[in-house]
């Protein structure tokens, strides 16, 4: 239906029920009605050929990989007028310029996450190609901020939140400039939700596979070394560091929990004296 209408959207299904399958079926269904259609998917570059063993697998279409040295992948880039393209992300940004004679029916992102950061050449490249529906295949449409989901749905609908300094103006400032007033931030929150609902397909496993078991979980306690222990308030009390932002921070807790030594560098951790590795065990 969004393809019909000319809307762009999100997939943003859990992990395991079938993003790629469902992205196969859309586009082996536009085939039928549309012989000539030219398309492009871009993933990561380990997934460039399990894509083409899944339309192996699961469809009638053969996939054009876009792989070789750089004079390979021009010249088949400029000779394919109708198929099936799978480039990566990496790849796409450097081919960029030989794509500007290219308009793709349809454009399809796996781990759309990819392009999050707006600024990125990967992301301007992939948002500046010509296409008529773009579809991003995301379990994780936000990873750090709210950013992440304007750029991702630039691309599906770019008219749907106008410009980025638009966006910031009416949901980033009015949060930041509510200094940790939940009731800001919730309110903005479902604002965004409503905003991109028609958009946006996202299914948990509960919803979808009746016949798992209930999950259970075991919660273990595992206390930290008086060592550990040090490393993780002395982050804690960073709190709040000119030098250092939230989720940097968060990524230095992360680390102290896993192993106290991945707060140094290699160098530094090999210069520790012997009675200092005693002192975590």
């Amino acid at each position: 239906n969004m393809y019909d209408i000319g809307f762009g959207g999100i997939l943003a299904d859990d992990m395991g029920l079938g993003k790629t399958l469902q992205a196969i079926s859309l586009i082996s269904e536009i085939q039928l009605e549309n012989e000539d259609l030219l398309g492009i998917i871009i993933v990561p570059t380990s997934l460039l050929h399990n894509w083409k063993e899944e339309f192996y697998k699961f469809s009638d279409i053969k996939p054009i990989l876009v792989e070789g040295n750089a004079e390979t992948r021009k010249e088949l880039i400029e000779k394919t007028e109708r198929g099936i393209l799978i480039t990566t992300y990496q790849t796409f940004r450097n081919d960029v310029k030989n794509y500007n004679d290219k308009k793709f029916d349809v454009a399809i992102l796996d781990e759309a996450q990819n392009i999050k950061n707006p600024s990125s050449r990967v992301s301007h490249a992939v948002r500046g190609m010509n296409y008529n529906f773009g579809l991003a295949l995301t379990g994780t449409p936000v990873e750090n901020s709210w950013v992440d989901l304007w750029t991702i749905m630039d691309f599906c609908s770019s008219d749907r939140f106008g410009t980025l300094q638009a966006f910031n103006k009416e949901y980033i400032a009015p949060v930041s400039k509510a200094e940790g007033d939940i009731s800001v931030l919730e309110k903005k929150g479902l604002e965004l939700k409503e905003k991109i609902k028609p958009l946006l397909l996202r299914r948990m496993k509960q919803d979808v596979l009746s016949e798992l078991p209930v999950k259970h979980e075991l919660v273990v306690p595992r206390y930290m070394s008086d060592y550990q222990e040090t490393a993780y308030m002395d982050v804690v009390n960073q709190t709040g560091s000119a030098n250092k932002g939230p989720f940097e921070q968060l990524m230095q807790l992360r680390n102290v929990s896993i192993h106290p030594y991945l707060m140094f560098s290699k160098k530094k951790f090999l210069e520790l004296p012997f009675e200092e590795h005693l002192k975590v065990s």
